[in-house]
């Protein structure tokens, strides 16, 4: 099943398990709406995109899956999050489309300091091993913490499951540095300084970067020659327009320090 197969295929089976409950298809295809509540379908069709329709394990894996969420929903209405040293080990920083805080009141923060880059955020996520749900305002409101130190937090845990990361590495003249493992978070990285100080030291800086989707990050010398700047650029704009979990066609520029617009 592709991405609109799945997230329509998901509907019909939480319609059957959970009737009234008021599910319903997000803006983008990998979105399930619940309440103020957003779920990411990312890592639950990873895991089961390929398993046919007429599977009942997979009707009953989802379900379970979305029994365990409604019991998270019916918390949050209560005004009852997951308890801090419940929740801090999962948090994870992941770059969403700016929209997204139209649906609900999800915590965020810009990327860089400018506001050229207004239609991508920094939203923070609580990972799970089947996906992931967006943290909102008054959840931190709930655990005492700002924006700030949820991303710093998020930070953290996503440079420990960074470790020994494969990466593609291009040779001069053309330097560059491509992650793309699948994860959910490869371009959220950019966001990693230990990624950006690597970077750094092997394209020098600034830097150029593209995040056109959440599955892709690259990262190139300002070095470079001109076909290979054209070739990054028509890239970064065809990913955006072309694959899953579009963010951005915006070039950035980053250091070991920030990351700013393209200007």
């Amino acid at each position: 099943m592709n991405k609109i197969e799945f997230q329509s295929f998901v509907l019909s089976v939480l319609e059957e398990a959970f009737p009234g409950r008021g599910f319903e298809a997000g803006q983008a295809d990998d979105l399930i709406i619940c309440g103020d509540e957003q779920f990411g379908l990312h890592n639950l069709h990873t895991r089961c995109g390929d398993t046919p329709a007429d599977d009942p394990e997979l009707r009953q894996f989802i379900a379970e899956h979305f029994g365990r969420m409604i019991k998270l929903v019916e918390q949050h209405s209560q005004n009852d999050s997951p308890a801090w040293s419940v929740v801090k080990d999962r948090l994870r920083p992941q770059f969403m489309p700016a929209k997204y805080i139209d649906q609900a009141p999800i915590m965020h923060l810009p990327l860089g300091p400018d506001s050229e880059a207004s239609d991508v955020l920094i939203g923070i996520v609580l990972d799970s091993e089947a996906g992931y749900s967006y943290v909102r305002a008054e959840d931190a409101a709930l655990w005492g913490r700002t924006a700030a130190e949820l991303f710093e937090t998020g930070i953290v845990n996503l440079s420990d499951a960074s470790k020994q990361l494969p990466m593609a590495m291009f040779p001069e003249p053309n330097l560059a540095i491509v992650i793309e493992t699948k994860d959910g978070y490869d371009a959220a990285r950019l966001l990693l300084p230990g990624i950006r100080e690597f970077a750094a030291e092997k394209l020098g800086e600034p830097f150029f970067a593209g995040i056109p989707n959440r599955d892709f990050l690259i990262m190139w010398s300002q070095d470079a020659s001109d076909e290979f700047q054209t070739f990054c650029r028509k890239k970064i704009a065809e990913d955006f327009h072309e694959q899953d979990h579009p963010l951005s066609p915006r070039i950035l520029v980053a250091t070991a320090e920030e990351v700013t617009a393209e200007e």
